[in-house]
């Protein structure tokens, strides 16, 4: 009766992988972890970022976005390239013109 089957098989595979790949990246650090002070909000400069990664059929492209916790200014800003080297170097580029401290009429 095994002839019969798919490639000779006496049971038939599944085609997915029945164990689950697990994370491609590690786990970082949780936000959970952070200190208190920054839970507050009351301090400048205590930024959060995100990256958001599409397809690569689509191509190389993701979008970095930056959002101060006490003023909720926002940055986004494209990268064309996937590699870490790139992403670190265009961030430093858009972060270097920004001010170390608020303005006085941004303040809530």
């Amino acid at each position: 009766m095994a002839r019969h089957l798919p490639h000779r098989r006496k049971k038939r595979q599944p085609r997915r992988r029945s164990t689950p790949r697990g994370l491609v990246f590690p786990p970082g650090r949780s936000i959970h972890e952070r200190p208190d002070y920054v839970k507050t909000r009351e301090t400048f400069g205590e930024w959060e970022g995100d990256l958001m990664i599409f397809e690569r059929a689509q191509s190389k492209t993701n979008v970095a976005s930056l959002v101060e916790r006490k003023t909720r200014f926002a940055v986004l800003f494209r990268n064309n390239d996937r590699s870490t080297t790139h992403l670190m170097n265009r961030l430093m580029d858009v972060m270097e013109p920004l001010p170390s401290q608020p303005a006085i009429g941004i303040y809530p």
